[in-house]
């Protein structure tokens, strides 16, 4: 989550020196649409790129305009543990099927998966930790329902 005076946060890269720098969604979906499996002209492999990071639906979206045939990317901020129980869930499961949708639904199975006890007064009940929604201003305060919101993962595919 690179912030760039003032622009929204995006994908940031390390330069030579070891320094932020702002990646071009342009010229990093051009690359990966050049090695795309179906990019005319080209003996690419990439069948499948996972933007498992904040506010990557720009990106994503870019990267299957290019000719990536599959992208997973967030289309709102996402909790850091969220995403890497998505990530992992997806990758079991794409590892098993080979399935990109049923690798997705595994991925939000994941983070719907987890569960947290919330106390009402002498009482407690379980809920889902996170739902599958967009962080509010306070992304550390729970929901009306208990659970935190965790973001919203996107499966794109041709």
């Amino acid at each position: 989550n690179l912030h760039d005076e003032g622009r929204p946060k995006r994908l940031g890269f390390t330069d030579s020196e070891g320094n932020l720098a702002p990646a071009d969604n342009d010229r990093v979906a051009a690359l990966l649409g050049e090695h795309a499996r179906t990019h005319p002209g080209s003996s690419g492999t990439i069948e499948l790129v996972v933007l498992n990071g904040c506010g990557s639906l720009d990106l994503g979206r870019k990267c299957r305009s290019r000719g990536v045939p599959v992208v997973v990317c967030w289309e709102t901020d996402v909790q850091d543990e969220a995403a890497y129980l998505f990530v992992r869930g997806f990758f079991r499961s794409l590892a098993e099927s080979r399935d990109f949708e049923d690798a997705f639904r595994a991925g939000t199975a994941a983070v719907r998966s987890k569960t947290r006890l919330v106390l009402e007064g002498a009482r407690t009940r379980t809920v889902p930790f996170f739902e599958l929604t967009a962080p509010g201003p306070e992304p550390a305060k729970p929901l009306p329902s208990g659970s935190f919101a965790a973001g919203v993962p996107v499966l794109m595919t041709a």
